[in-house]
């Protein structure tokens, strides 16, 4: 719910700073009223939101109408400032030809206005009136080891590091973190050290403090001391901890810290480096990198995730434990066995599944286990996603809905950092810095859920950078996305079935895999309210004919974001045009020729990725009229002979890749290099020169000293028959200062044949 709420608040906001609202009478103050509503809601405690459960879904709903008749309207006003886009009129009884539905705006308004209304009453009451009932409602706590030190497996070797690291430090007080997500064993492997006699013996005091935060010096002190067996009596908290481990030489053990405060932290060092001995040491568990950063770490430990094996070794020790009988144990290994592949590596879950297979006494139980989600087991939901919790409750609120989008993708497959976060800008969620790039704050919100430990396996190859989510962490995300997001594999015609619309009315992201034997549906029926779809097509999984794609234009209006990855789509029907809210749009690798002028209608539009198009031989003529448009990719359009000249007006553009380029002249049609002067914002510029050589004019009138932003250059050269690199450099410096600059002296087709040869 936090997240159409964030979502809506800063729609409404910024539709309530423009004038042109007041063209609607009323409209101000219903908005108005409700950012004070929405407010509201957001600043309630979670306990409360829980009590009026009985509401949340109504209101969810209601919501998301009114996010889609804000983007309307934005989008209503900015035509309005903009004549020259598409239906646009510069009086305000023609703002209904800039909407896609048949309903006119008026009434449209009209309508969520009625809806306002309701809520400002009976729909709004839970908000003003604590309701009488209480209703159950455990916020997660952080699980603490306190199981058997012995039945720790797998960690033997980094205890073993990790001792003689803080054994054989220098004399003065020193730090080591240990640092992973949560569930991977970070506490286990802390009281695994803690209770080892020969290491503590090295110690005159042994102290276990579970801190969240190191933020109040005399909260903190008095921790540590809580913790020792003799407390001396009249003196403060701070005082009392110098005198106890004065003079001694204390191992210390922070599980679980958070947050740091610096000068919190500074005197806590200063007074363990004056008062206790020397060879003092402190051992940090924690899930943030900037903690252990922060905490000034001599070593940091990132704590990997355990092998199949050893996952096996903790559910079987749980779960078989009381089964003495031999063939029992043996029909029920090899089943346990892929079990333990659902762990992910974390020891957490491992002891969850094992104590949960305890109760289950037949292999068909197991079976049961086995085929089940994870997320779906109660049992495990309360061990692990718990404490998985508390790293999203700690995440701010538009970082929360970037964590969440993730959910979409398949299980243990490789995000693509750039294209997620084009994902994100497309659903709104990069909106909240004002005097920020989009694009870097999705970079920001991404390196914040890498610091939480959320996302990990980062991975570079040339310019694609990847990740991975943890199994468990996405299915964490899927548990808290259960409405709103959705996976379907096999989509077959029954899509209208009663059982299909039951499940596909609430949800706003769709992901659908279209295999063997599977065609594309005949109607979208209950999922109309989509806000972003994804079609992957395998091999065999069927055309999508033009047919096919008008009703789906048609039927789903509200797309923010629509991905068709395989399958043989030739032809975009003019239905496109529909498609008001649509911010990106990916058919990279479709057998596409031409695509509609109606594509230029999409004034939102910020992606629009055609990579790997073969076929296609013609971009629209007006795409000066995408205004917002921020990524185009044409890269390995071999049928792209020319490109519009109207991209050079589209200032907006970061990255432009693969675009054909007229460099001999100043062509009246053709996109030249001088086209280039007013795209100013360019970070990545991946160009197919046309002609024999580069003219000089325009090479200067292209501005790309100018460019500032610039990061890779990499021009397509093959044609330039009168030219070498060393000539093309010339021509075109001075290059913006740090601009990584490529030659690609090879055509595609000299390249495929080149591959070929080398086989």
């Amino acid at each position: 719910m936090d997240v159409i709420v964030s979502l809506i608040l800063e729609q409404a906001k910024a539709v309530e700073l423009q004038p042109e609202v007041d063209l609607i009478t009323g409209l101000r103050r219903e908005i108005h009223t409700l950012i004070f509503h929405l407010q509201t809601y957001a600043a309630m405690e979670e306990t409360a939101r829980q009590q009026i459960w009985f509401w949340a879904d109504s209101f969810r709903e209601t919501c998301y109408e009114i996010e889609n008749v804000l983007d309307e309207l934005n989008t209503a006003l900015f035509k309005l400032k903009n004549p020259s886009q598409p239906q646009a009129r510069p009086c305000f009884p023609f703002i209904s030809n800039c909407f896609s539905s048949n309903i006119s705006v008026k009434n449209q308004l009209r309508q969520i206005a009625l809806k306002i209304k309701k809520m400002n009453g009976k729909e709004m009451l839970p908000l003003l009136i604590p309701p009488g009932r209480d209703y159950d409602f455990k916020p997660p706590t952080i699980l603490f080891y306190r199981g058997d030190v012995s039945k720790i497996r797998g960690r033997d070797e980094v205890k073993k590091d990790l001792i003689n690291k803080m054994l054989s430090g220098s004399s003065d007080f020193e730090t080591i973190s240990v640092v992973g997500m949560c569930g991977v064993g970070k506490t286990a492997l802390a009281k695994l050290i803690y209770r080892d006699h020969e290491f503590v013996k090295h110690f005159d005091k042994s102290i276990w403090v579970s801190v969240s935060e190191i933020s109040d010096q005399l909260r903190l002190a008095q921790e540590i001391i809580s913790n020792l067996d003799y407390i001396p009596s009249g003196m403060n908290p701070a005082e009392k901890m110098c005198q106890c481990i004065e003079g001694n030489k204390v191992f210390l053990v922070f599980d679980g810290v958070w947050t740091v405060d610096f000068i919190t932290w500074n005197w806590f060092q200063q007074v363990f480096r004056r008062f206790a001995a020397a060879g003092s040491r402190l051992l940090v568990t924690t899930r943030k990198d900037r903690v252990a950063a922060m905490l000034d770490s001599i070593h940091v430990l990132h704590l990997e995730q355990l092998t199949q094996e050893i996952c096996w070794s903790i559910i079987s020790q749980e779960s078989l434990l009381e089964r003495v009988d031999e063939k029992e144990r043996d029909k029920l290994k090899e089943i346990g066995w892929k079990i333990a592949e659902k762990c992910h590596g974390l020891p957490l879950v491992a002891d969850a599944l094992g104590r949960l297979l305890r109760s289950k006494s037949t292999r068909e139980d197991w079976e049961n286990i086995f085929n089940t989600e994870t997320w779906t087991l109660n049992s495990v939901k309360q061990d692990v996603f718990a404490p998985l919790y508390l790293s999203y409750k700690d995440l701010p609120s538009e970082v929360k809905r970037c964590f969440l989008y993730c959910s979409i993708f398949h299980k243990d497959v490789e995000i693509e950092i750039d294209a997620l976060i084009r994902q994100w800008m497309a659903q709104g969620y990069l909106n909240s810095c004002v005097n920020q790039e989009m694009e870097k704050t999705g970079v920001d919100y991404f390196e914040c859920l890498v610091a939480n430990s959320l996302f990990q396996h980062l991975k570079k190859d040339g310019r694609r950078r990847a990740f991975k989510m943890h199994g468990v962490v996405h299915d964490f995300a899927k548990y808290l996305t259960e409405y709103d997001f959705a996976f379907r594999e096999g989509w077959v015609a029954t899509l209208v079935s009663s059982l299909w619309k039951t499940s596909l009315w609430k949800t706003r992201h769709l992901l659908v895999r279209m295999t063997k034997g599977t065609g594309f549906p005949s109607s979208f029926g209950a999922a109309e309210q989509l806000w972003s779809l994804t079609i992957q097509i395998d091999d065999e999984g069927g055309d999508v004919s033009s047919q096919d794609l008008r009703k789906l234009f048609i039927q789903t209006k509200h797309l923010r974001s629509l991905v068709f990855t395989g399958g043989s789509i030739s032809e975009f029907p003019k239905e496109v045009g529909k498609l008001m809210h649509l911010r990106l749009l990916n058919m990279c690798g479709s057998k596409l020729k031409i695509l509609p002028e109606a594509i230029c209608k999409l004034c939102n539009l910020q992606t629009l990725c055609l990579g790997r198009c073969y076929y296609l031989k013609k971009l629209p003529d007006n795409m000066e009229k995408l205004v917002n448009l921020r990524y185009l990719n044409v890269t390995d359009c071999d049928g792209l002979t020319c490109c519009p000249k109207g991209i050079g007006r589209l200032t907006c553009l970061r990255k432009l890749l693969g675009i054909v380029v007229r460099c001999d002249c100043n062509d009246s049609k053709e996109f030249s290099l001088g086209d280039l002067e007013n795209l100013c914002h360019l970070r990545s510029l991946i160009l197919k020169l046309v002609g024999d050589k580069i003219d000089a004019k325009e090479a200067g009138r292209a501005k790309l000293q100018n460019k500032i932003n610039l990061q890779e250059l990499e021009l397509g050269i093959w044609e330039l028959k009168d030219m070498e690199p060393d000539d093309i450099i010339e021509v075109l410096k001075p290059l913006p200062q740090g601009t990584d600059l490529r030659f690609e002296q090879m055509s595609p087709k000299q390249r495929k044949k080149s591959k070929q040869l080398s086989l």
